[in-house]
C-alpha cells in the first residue's frame, strides 16, 4: 500500500524547552552523515549552546537535514538519547511503528532516488541555499509492505551491517 511519510510518522513533534537545566549534547547537520553520527558537541547549559539546538528525538527516529540533501546529512537514531539537542536544521522523524518498522522508514529516507528527488526540491526553493520544507519530507510517498515483511527485511539488512562493521574493524586491525 502506498503512504505518505506524514501518515506513517509524526515529523518535529518535540523541542527543547530554553529553559531546560543541565548538559546537553548538540547534534547539527554536519555531524550526520549517510547514517553515521560524529561525536556531538557538548554545553554545560542549553544557553551556551547554538540557538539551532532545539529539536528533540528518541531512540527509532530519523533525522534528516533541510539543507542540501545531496549531502546525506541523514542518520537513524539508534541511541539512547537523553541529553542530545539536535539542530532545528533537521527534520526529526518519528514514525509510527504500528505501521512501519522504523529502521525500515530510515532506509527508504535515506534511498539515493529520494535523496535525488529531495535536491530536485531544493534548488528550485527560494532561500540563499537550497532547501527543503518539512512538508517535502512529509508529502514524500512509497509502497510499503506489511509490518512482518518489513522486520524480515530489516533483519537481513541489520545482519549484513554487522558483518560490514566486523570486516571494517578488522581492515582497521590489519592497518595498525
Amino acid at each position: 500500500m502506498r503512504y505518505r511519510v506524514s501518515d506513517l510518522a509524526d515529523l518535529n513533534i518535540r523541542s527543547v524547552s530554553k529553559n531546560a537545566k543541565g548538559v546537553i549534547y548538540y547534534i547539527d547537520t554536519s555531524s550526520v552523515f549517510q547514517g553515521h553520527f560524529r561525536e556531538a558537541n557538548r554545553y554545560s547549559a542549553i544557553a551556551d549552546a547554538p540557538s539551532r539546538a532545539r529539536r528533540l528525538a528518541q531512540e527509532g527516529d530519523t533525522v534528516i537535514s533541510m539543507v542540501r540533501p545531496s549531502n546525506e546529512h541523514i542518520g537513524f537514531i539508534d541511541f539512547d538519547t537523553d541529553n542530545y539537542v539536535f539542530s532545528t536544521g533537521f527534520v526529526v522523524v518519528h514514525p509510527n511503528s504500528e505501521i512501519v518498522e522504523p529502521f525500515y522508514l530510515y532506509l527508504l529516507l535515506s534511498l539515493d532516488s529520494t535523496t535525488r528527488y529531495l535536491q530536485q526540491i531544493a534548488e528550485t526553493s527560494t532561500t540563499a541555499y537550497p532547501s527543503v520544507k518539512v512538508e517535502d519530507i512529509g508529502n514524500l510517498s512509497f509502497d510499503i509492505p506489511e509490518i512482518s515483511k518489513q522486520r524480515k527485511i530489516v533483519h537481513k539488512i541489520r545482519i549484513i551491517e554487522q558483518k560490514i562493521k566486523l570486516n571494517q574493524e578488522i581492515n582497521d586491525n590489519l592497518a595498525a
